[in-house]
C-alpha cells in the first residue's frame, strides 16, 4: 500500500464552496468506489479554512492509481 498527502492553499471562500459540494452530495463519494486501487481518502480544512490537506492510501503504483481516477 502507498500513501499520498498534499497540502494546498485555498482561495478565500474555497472551504465554504467545498463544504457546500459535500453537503449537496451528503458526503457520498460513490464514484471513488470505482477506483479499484483506492483504500481511503480524506479532506481536512485547517488554518482557519485557508488551507486544505488531502490524504489518500492506495494499492499499486502511482501511474495505475492516477489512471484509475482519470478513467
Amino acid at each position: 500500500m502507498s500513501e499520498l498527502t498534499a497540502i494546498a492553499d485555498l482561495k478565500p471562500g474555497g472551504a465554504d464552496r467545498l463544504r457546500r459540494i459535500l453537503d449537496l452530495t451528503v458526503g457520498n463519494m460513490d464514484g471513488a468506489q470505482r477506483v479499484s486501487t483506492l483504500h481511503d481518502m480524506r479532506f481536512v480544512m485547517f488554518d482557519n479554512d485557508a488551507r486544505i490537506l488531502f490524504a489518500t492510501a492506495y494499492d499499486g503504483d502511482w501511474d495505475a492509481y492516477i489512471n484509475d481516477f482519470a478513467t
